[in-house]
């Protein structure tokens, strides 16, 4: 970046993060800045916004059951005391499964 001026290289790596709302206020500033004065940039951008807008419109948030952090936790809590007890600082692989095999 010169001078508050980002590349095109810049801002296409920074677009996901622009579509996301994930950037401060000062990097999607310099964002928007680029995207004003480079057609090859706004084009993929506008690319980009359609087809996650698209995507939004298109797919349905599925919540989680009400107990799945609980049962995470508890499984985290079991695996780290059953790995502490045998010497063993890093819990096996699978500790997140139950008897049963799932969560």
């Amino acid at each position: 970046m010169l001078l508050g001026i980002l590349s095109c290289k810049e801002t296409i790596e920074r677009l996901d993060d622009y579509l996301d709302r994930e950037l401060s206020p000062q990097e999607a500033k310099l964002v928007v800045r680029h995207l004003k004065i480079c057609h090859q940039c706004a084009k993929r951008f506008a690319f980009e916004r359609e087809l996650v807008e698209g995507l939004r419109r298109r797919l349905h948030r599925i919540e989680a059951p009400a107990d799945l952090l609980e049962k995470i936790r508890t499984s985290l809590e079991a695996a780290e005391m059953d790995a502490a007890s045998h010497g063993n600082s890093n819990p096996p692989r699978g500790v997140l499964k139950d008897n049963q095999g799932s969560l």
